[in-house]
């Protein structure tokens, strides 16, 4: 690694460290409960969903027995940090100006706000994005839960419960369109954890596949998957960079600023902003 990239990755990490200490301190002053109770049926949503909110419930409670109550409050403190971390970041940008002020970036700088624009689903997710957590993020999560940092899909599928029973309550009291974004959500974080496990279950099927056939068929898959996921975020990325990056900044710069949205190689992005600009002429 030169020295060049070392001085980035250190000053990338010196941000996520600002932001999770932001979203730390935002986490403990709403004071979650460390303990959240399910029942173990909804109502009101229709059979098919509360049926796969059975199914999630059921699988969770499999595998974490009497503990499901503090392992649903985890996931909710990983979502919540997500939002915060996140929204403190684009607040940083907008400080320091590497992302334009305007209405719609502002939409961005509260928890709430940032996950009702990108999505819950996808907040949480990208939550995980980092391979490495911050110090920050871990002191919140066991401070807070007295757990370690979740797994990624367990965090996912107890969110997604969480949404569905949530959405229950909203249609019960007649807040149909409450209801309705909750269970979007919750279909997108199920959504989001089975193609994590169909990725995972693809590693271990190239692995242990014998015939030709297998593993050619695997990997036509894969690749329309790969395909049609790089067409999405690269459509998202491009929409993101005409409203926010201004395009007479260098591809590199701009790179470091997208960065901080869209977790891709650097060079995959400034390769991107180079088309985008080709392309606008």
């Amino acid at each position: 690694m030169t020295e060049l990239n070392e001085n980035y990755a250190a000053s990338l990490q010196e941000e996520r460290e600002k932001s999770d200490e932001i979203a730390r301190i935002k986490i403990s002053e709403l004071g979650i409960a460390k303990e959240i109770e399910t029942p173990l049926e909804i109502s009101g949503l229709g059979k098919k969903i509360a049926k796969l909110y059975s199914r999630e419930r059921r699988d969770l409670a499999e595998t974490f027995g009497d503990e499901l109550p503090k392992i649903l409050a985890a996931a909710l403190h990983e979502y919540l940090f997500a939002c915060w971390s996140a929204a403190a970041t684009m607040q940083q940008g907008i400080d320091d100006k590497s992302v334009n002020d305007n209405e719609y970036t502002r939409r961005f700088i509260t928890g709430p706000g940032y996950a009702d624009e990108e999505g819950w689903a996808n907040t949480l997710s990208n939550g995980f994005a980092t391979v490495t957590p911050t110090e920050a993020r871990k002191k919140c999560i066991k401070e807070q839960t007295g757990l370690e940092i979740l797994d990624p899909s367990i965090a996912t599928q107890s969110m997604a419960v969480l949404w569905l029973y949530q959405a229950s309550i909203e249609m019960a009291q007649s807040n149909i369109e409450q209801a309705f974004d909750l269970v979007h959500e919750a279909e997108d974080a199920l959504k989001i954890d089975w193609g994590v496990w169909m990725w995972d279950q693809g590693s271990e099927y190239t692995q242990e596949a014998s015939s030709k056939k297998a593993r050619s068929d695997l990997a036509r898959k894969a690749a329309l998957a790969a395909h049609a996921e790089t067409h999405a975020m690269k459509a998202e990325i491009k929409d993101f960079w005409m409203k926010n990056i201004s395009p007479s900044i260098s591809n590199d710069a701009a790179s470091a600023l997208l960065i901080r949205q869209f977790p891709l190689n650097p060079r995959t992005l400034s390769r991107y902003v180079s088309e985008f600009k080709n392309a606008a002429g």
